[in-house]
């Protein structure tokens, strides 16, 4: 079981994993349901294995069979396991962007986690004049312009963690706080409202998928022990032969 203050950190391809396993069967009729909505049939794989996996890690801590896990979503869409109601427990957050899938669970802690492919096709000046912090805004535009679409989506995914540890969503607006820009120096909370004073308590970490992916992992400890650990279709199998299904 995870010890206090450790977080481990599961990061998974989608596609790769999608072409050599099967996972849709520990899903739920109402989790194959919303994969169905899916235009198309490359957006419902991925679904329905980035829910698989939640299923399965989520399994692998807490002794529960995968399909006996119960979810629901706090005010603002946080998920959480509502059933079994007994055995190891912890919390967990997830995020996946295109074909990239990223996890991270603790055993007692709040925790966040975002992703976003570092894409070419948004105008990253405009988006920050409008939903980053004056300070953040001014520091990105001072940058050479070959520089800003990393530094807007370090931002962004560093915000994005910590309104989801605090289970806040998008009820509160990413400019009431401030973050470190830089994609190259560690991540910081700079400065808070004075009114999402509990947001003080954050730690931000920057997660480290590839060159085209930005992404972080937001805590509410200090000194935490970040464990990266990779979902393979190995790990899978040997999981479902352990489970003897």
């Amino acid at each position: 079981m995870i010890s206090t203050n450790e977080f481990h950190i599961w990061q998974a391809n989608l596609d790769d994993l999608r072409r050599r396993v099967t996972v849709s069967q520990y899903l739920s009729v109402e989790e194959l349901q919303r994969a169905e909505k899916f235009h198309f049939r490359l957006h419902q794989d991925r679904f329905k294995v980035s829910r698989g996996l939640l299923r399965l890690v989520l399994s692998d801590y807490t002794k529960c069979d995968p399909r006996d896990l119960v979810f629901e979503s706090g005010p603002f869409g946080k998920p959480n396991v509502i059933r079994p109601s007994s055995g190891a427990w912890c919390q967990f957050n997830v995020s996946h962007s295109h074909d990239q899938w990223a996890m991270v669970i603790t055993r007692s802690n709040e925790v966040g986690v975002d992703i976003e492919r570092i894409c070419n096709d948004i105008q990253v000046e405009e988006l920050a004049r409008e939903y980053f912090s004056a300070s953040e805004a001014q520091a990105l535009l001072a940058l050479a312009p070959r520089q800003r679409r990393r530094a807007f989506f370090a931002v962004w995914t560093r915000k994005e963690a910590v309104l989801k540890m605090m289970g806040w969503g998008l009820s509160v607006p990413l400019d009431r706080f401030t973050v470190s820009i830089d994609p190259d120096e560690p991540a910081t909370l700079v400065e808070v409202d004075s009114n999402l004073g509990e947001a003080r308590r954050c730690e931000v970490h920057d997660l480290a998928i590839g060159c085209d992916i930005a992404g972080a992992v937001a805590v509410n400890v200090h000194d935490a022990r970040l464990t990266h650990r990779q979902v393979t279709a190995e790990w899978i199998r040997q999981l479902q032969n352990r489970m003897g299904r």
